[in-house]
This record gives structure tokens, sequence and C-alpha cells, in this order.
């Protein structure tokens, strides 16, 4: 939390100078302050995962946990991913979901465990790539939800480890900005914090 504040001082005045203020900013100043600003919000979102998976440890993750149909966390991480699909040219399919089905979680969780799959998946695609999303109720009071892709795949090795705190895969398709590695391994402990589980 001490690091969160003055980052977020750094992103305020950054912002404010890109806007302008006190005197507007030339062309090359510009340039540099979307670079402050895109640094600033990765290392937030670095410190935001380090904190996450410290109250996961500490046992002191709540949940909101409600009914929320397959439809609406589909809707809402393909909004959130199509960007990064665009980019690189990934085909994302969902077809063949059934939207109906209903799960019992925490809405924003939900949505963040999806997320970070997806991510990882477009991560490690090659451009014109393909993604798919699939649900299934394979018995009664479950539903599964699948993330396919046709990138690298992980060795066994990686496999077995995949869900191990600040471990990462290490893939020259990833690009040059690392994570904590910790996505999957929060969104295991979310996952089974609302009675689910994630496998790969």
């Amino acid at each position: 939390h001490e690091l969160r504040t003055p980052l977020n001082a750094i992103g305020g005045y950054a912002a404010l100078m890109l806007d302008g203020i006190p005197d507007p900013a030339t062309p090359a100043q510009q340039d540099y302050l979307r670079r402050i600003l895109v640094g600033q919000e990765h290392l937030v979102g670095l410190i935001d995962t380090v904190l996450t998976h410290a109250k996961l440890d500490a046992g002191a993750m709540t949940y909101r946990v409600e009914d929320i149909r397959i439809g609406e966390l589909l809707h809402a991480i393909e909004s959130l991913s199509r960007p990064q699909c665009v980019a690189k040219e990934i085909a994302y399919d969902c077809s063949g979901c059934d939207v109906r089905l209903v799960v019992r979680a925490d809405r924003q969780k939900a949505v963040q465990i999806l997320l970070n799959v997806l991510s990882n998946a477009i991560k490690f695609t090659p451009p014109n790539g393909r993604i798919a999303v699939r649900t299934q109720a394979p018995m009664p009071g479950f539903v599964r939800i699948s993330v396919y892709d046709t990138g690298v795949g992980m060795t066994a090795v990686q496999l077995a480890s995949v869900f191990e705190p600040y471990v990462q895969a290490g893939n020259r398709l990833a690009g040059q900005e690392e994570g904590t590695g910790l996505g999957l391994a929060i969104s295991r402990q979310l996952a089974r914090g609302m009675g689910g589980n994630l496998t790969a």
C-alpha cells in the first residue's frame, strides 16, 4: 500500500500534464508522459496482484456469491479481451456455449478468473491463431467453462507447476513485459474459495 500511493500520485500528475495543466506539453513531452502512464499502470497492476495474493494467503478474501448467467460472464470477458485479440488477429469463438446456464459465484472474481485464463491464452497464441470458449453441464449442480487455444502449449514440467505462485511459463511469444507469475495461482485460489476449481 505504501508503494501504491506515490505511484498513483505519479500517474495523477502525468495525466494533468498530458491534459495541458499547468501548460501545454510539446508532442515529444506528451509521448514521454504517455510512456510514464503506461509504466505506472503496469506497476500498479503488479502491486494489486501481489496484494490480492497476500489477502488470499491470509484467508482474508470475502466473496459476494450470487446467481449469474453464463452469457453475462462471456459478454464481460469478450468485451475486455477483444482489443488484445484484434491486435494479434486472433479469432475468438464462443459459439456453442449455453448462455442460459447459471453459476453461483462472485461476479467480479469470476470475471477475473476467466479474464486471467483468456489473457494467458492470447499471450501464448501466435498471430492469426484461434481461441475457443466452451461450456458444459457435466452433472447436476456443476458447470464447466473451458478455454482452448492454438498456442504453443506447455511441457509436462510446465504443466505440473503452472498454478504455483511466482512461476512463469517463459516463452518468446509472451513479449517483453512480464507479470508476477501470480495470475493463475490467484485464479485457482479464487475458484476454490467459491467452491469451484481451476485445472489445466
